[in-house]
């Protein structure tokens, strides 16, 4: 799956950007399909250290949890984070 969250509007859905979701589609064929050594996600919650002690009472862990967002979590190759949601 590509992220294009990102390179979305708030009135569209359709991201207006289509040459950063056609690279980012093809990253995901040469990784997943192709078999090339590379990375084609952005960061995933996997890659996170979280540390909830400062909270009173958790449930979850959630990042760009709405129809559109602002979200700017990315990689240092500017690939962005997919939403995410995780029960504690």
């Amino acid at each position: 799956m590509a992220v294009s969250s990102d390179l979305g509007d708030p009135q569209d859905v359709h991201p207006r950007k289509k040459k950063p979701v056609g690279e980012r589609l093809a990253l995901q064929a040469l990784e997943k399909h192709y078999g090339h050594p590379l990375r084609a996600d952005g960061p995933r919650l996997q890659d996170f250290r979280l540390d909830v002690r400062e909270l009173t009472q958790p449930l979850a862990v959630r990042y760009g949890w709405e129809p559109y967002s602002l979200a700017n979590l990315t990689d240092v190759r500017g690939l962005p984070a997919s939403t995410f949601k995780q029960e504690l």
